[in-house]
């Protein structure tokens, strides 16, 4: 999303890598920066032989020095950033682990492939909710952490720059950044799947 507004493809990015929007920002493709939500990440994948953590370095590590399988997007994604900057925090090179591997594919898939090869991945919560609950998919994976500062996912909307890119609808994008940071719409967030999943997938943060 983030190499779209780069490219002044889009008028507007809502988007979950805080550290790389804000570069965005400084880097004059986007406007300002408003957070708008946040949940979290977790690592699903076989109960064994990690049991069920919040300390994601740990598992991290195990996966590295135990060369457990694990899927990643491989893709550039908010999703592929959070956990290439777990490894980096961890000075380990993933790419050592002959175990470790890529799908090049969005999150949905990658959990798929993940179960297919009895791997841990790591994934936002409200993917492995929807999945989870999807009468027609059967995964044999759990969540094995959940709960480290680390794991926060937190959302921000972007307007695209129009003195960069004079062609976007700046209007439009800036109609939107309102909208969705508006109490009625935060309020729509704070119960979005409740009904469904028995818990909300994204907790509003706009006026924080």
């Amino acid at each position: 999303a983030l190499k779209m507004g780069e490219n002044g493809d889009v008028d507007i990015v809502l988007v979950h890598a805080k550290a790389s929007e804000e570069e965005f920002v400084a880097n004059g493709f986007g406007v300002e920066r408003f957070q708008v939500m946040y949940n979290d990440f977790v690592v699903i994948g076989p109960t064994e032989p990690i049991a069920a953590t919040d300390d994601i370095e740990s598992v991290f590590q195990t996966i590295q020095d135990d060369q457990l399988t694990f899927v990643s997007r491989g893709d550039d994604s908010g999703t592929d950033k959070k956990e290439k900057g777990i490894w980096k925090k961890l000075e380990i090179d993933p790419s050592q682990n002959p175990n470790y591997l890529e799908s090049g594919q969005g999150m949905g898939a990658t959990i798929t492939m993940a179960d297919e090869k009895k791997a841990y991945c790591l994934t936002d919560r409200g993917t492995w909710l929807k999945m989870k609950n999807d009468a027609d998919v059967e995964l044999q994976m759990d969540i094995v952490c959940e709960g480290a500062p680390d794991l926060l996912n937190q959302y921000g909307i972007i307007a695209v720059n129009p003195e960069k890119y004079p062609e976007v609808n700046n209007e439009a994008a800036n109609t939107m950044i309102e909208w969705i940071c508006s109490p009625e719409v935060q309020d729509l967030i704070a119960n979005y799947g409740v009904d469904q999943y028995g818990e909300a997938l994204f907790t509003p943060n706009a006026n924080e």
